[in-house]
């Protein structure tokens, strides 16, 4: 399962080797101060949160790995299951978002975490 790194100022989705291959991507990475919000989901596939053209691999309500594309926005996604995780929105960088199935974030972060 994806984990969330902090390293100075970048923030890195940590992926295993078999998350790398089914990704077709490397451990995506950005600057901390691109993050806007950071806010927990409890169930990604409820809320029609996947979708639109993607790179990587989705099996519906199983797994969603990779970068996926939605009219101007392109997102990095790593949601296992109905698992619960936490949507990172970005103001800059390669990605608006990154969804993930975890269940922490890292200190350093939360004081970007927005509850709803």
């Amino acid at each position: 399962m994806a984990q969330v790194e902090v390293s100075g100022k970048s923030v890195t989705l940590r992926l295993s080797k078999l998350e790398t291959i089914f990704a077709i991507h490397a451990s995506p990475v950005a600057q901390i101060d691109h993050i806007l919000a950071i806010t927990p989901v409890k169930n990604f596939w409820k809320r029609l949160m996947i979708g639109g053209l993607r790179f990587g691999t989705a099996i519906p309500f199983i797994v969603a790995l990779g970068t996926f594309w939605w009219f101007d926005s392109k997102s990095f996604i790593a949601v296992y299951k109905n698992e619960p995780g936490f949507l990172i929105a970005f103001k800059d960088g390669k990605y608006s978002s990154w969804k993930l199935s975890t269940s922490e974030i890292p200190a350093e972060l939360k004081k970007y975490l927005v509850l709803s």
